[in-house]
């Protein structure tokens, strides 16, 4: 009887614990009118540039380009997120005007064929979330 009692509190302990880990290590990072986001520009563009390294096949010389573009990119982002303040509209307005300056950027960086090829896979991206966005709208 003890000892089943005893395993009981260590289990109920143990759960808790856990819970609470698990709370802690999942909290955001505080958000501040100069970082509007949890992640830091730089690290997305990290990100982002190993994504598309082996994709684009992006040189050596063109990889600190590509990275300074992106880290704008997701930096203007982050600041368009922050004053839209949950206006929608403000916000697909302000991140298409980031993408098409994020696109002419980039075209000064890649060669034709990598712009093409980069093209080919932010549209389908772009154009397979709309087609779920509009099924969970119906």
């Amino acid at each position: 009887m003890k000892f089943s009692r005893f395993l009981k509190v260590t289990l109920l302990a143990a759960l808790s614990l856990s819970l609470m880990a698990a709370t802690v290590h999942s909290a955001e990072k505080p958000r501040t009118p100069s970082a509007p986001t949890a992640r830091d520009p730089r690290d997305v563009a990290r990100e982002a540039l190993a994504r598309w390294k082996m994709t684009l096949t992006i040189t050596d010389q063109q990889t600190s380009a590509f990275e300074s573009v992106m880290i704008d990119s997701y930096r203007r982002m982050a600041q368009a997120k922050a004053s839209a303040a949950g206006d929608k509209a403000k916000l697909r307005e302000a991140v298409v005007g980031v993408f098409k300056e994020r696109e002419g950027a980039l075209a000064r960086v890649l060669t034709p064929e990598q712009m093409k090829l980069y093209q080919q896979y932010v549209y389908h991206g772009a154009s397979y979330a709309l087609s779920l966005a509009d099924q969970s709208g119906k």
